[in-house]
């Protein structure tokens, strides 16, 4: 990647970081499908609840943890929550990687 190129990637990205906002120009990008790479198939997952485990499941959805890629995909998507239930009368609170969702009413 040329130099130009990949200082101007860095300076979007980190006015992203910065300000979280995605600039316009993102929302109206054509979206080209990247096939997934092979570390992203086929993985296995195992929940430890009350010291019982799991079956193993294989799962395909999602980064795994610890993916550089993950926390900025992660934003990508919740960056857009606030807006998509402004007309519902739905309130979200969001910090770092956690949200919660309410609503007020006398009747609910």
């Amino acid at each position: 990647m040329p130099a130009i190129t990949l200082k101007i990637w860095l300076n979007l990205f980190n006015q992203v970081y910065r300000t979280g906002r995605i600039p316009p120009e993102w929302k109206q990008a054509t979206v080209i499908p990247i096939p997934k790479p092979a570390f992203l198939e086929g993985r296995k997952i195992q929940v430890k609840v009350d010291g019982e485990l799991s079956e193993i499941a294989i799962t395909d959805p999602g980064t795994p943890q610890g993916s550089v890629i993950s926390p900025t995909l992660f934003s990508l998507i919740v960056n857009g929550l606030p807006d998509a239930v402004k007309d519902s009368g739905m309130v979200i609170s969001q910090f770092a990687d956690d949200s919660g969702t309410w609503l007020k009413g006398s009747n609910m």
